[in-house]
């Protein structure tokens, strides 16, 4: 499960250094490989970054986060995002 994330974050990073555009998804499968180490902090990290390239998160990127975050049992920051994605619905 280390290597995972590892790979997953190398993949981002690098990515990101050579100015190429992920999309929602691929930051989506960087959270997702976070969930068995449970680094809960890190995958909140990917998701902020996801929303500071201006990319809107879809349902499948928050459950992700909410996934992680359920894991490590951090039911505040839970609620926090299972209330962003009610802000976002209404918004719609």
């Amino acid at each position: 499960a280390d290597g995972r994330w590892r790979l997953s974050l190398g993949l981002l990073e690098g990515m990101q250094a050579s100015r190429l555009q992920a999309d929602i998804a691929t930051y989506r499968e960087a959270i997702l490989s976070l969930e068995q180490d449970q680094y809960w902090s890190k995958a909140i990290d990917i998701l902020d970054e996801a929303i500071a390239a201006r990319l809107q998160p879809d349902e499948d990127a928050y459950r992700a986060t909410i996934k992680v975050l359920q894991g490590a049992h951090q039911m505040a920051a839970v609620q926090r995002l299972e209330d962003e994605i009610m802000v976002s619905r209404l918004k719609a």
